[in-house]
């Protein structure tokens, strides 16, 4: 993997731990403490995130700087097979929580 790939695998790694954390671009420019455009700009990769933002966000997201480098067990699997493994966690939940089936 070249070091542009790397970089792109990052970027996207903090677009999806951010709108897993239903944060917007908004949101994020204002724990990094920069204008929503520029953030942007960060995520499309006009401009290039530094290393105390990229520790920031880690904070704000309680993670490790190290897990932006990991990837998700979600990436690069189909729609269908993310769905397969939600069910599976969801039917996990409801076994630990003692549900025998749905409740709303």
């Amino acid at each position: 993997m070249t070091v542009t790939e790397k970089y792109e695998a990052l970027i996207k790694r903090i677009r999806s731990e951010r709108k897993a954390r239903k944060l917007s671009q908004k949101d994020a420019a204002e724990i990094l403490g920069i204008k929503q455009p520029n953030y942007s700009k960060i995520e499309s990769g006009a401009f290039k995130i530094r290393v105390e933002q990229l520790i920031a966000l880690s904070i704000a997201f309680d993670m490790e700087v190290a897990d932006f480098f990991k990837p998700s067990e979600l990436d690069n699997i189909t729609l269908t097979d993310k769905v397969r493994v939600l069910e599976k966690r969801v039917d996990l939940l409801e076994k630990v929580c003692g549900y025998d089936e749905y409740v709303e």
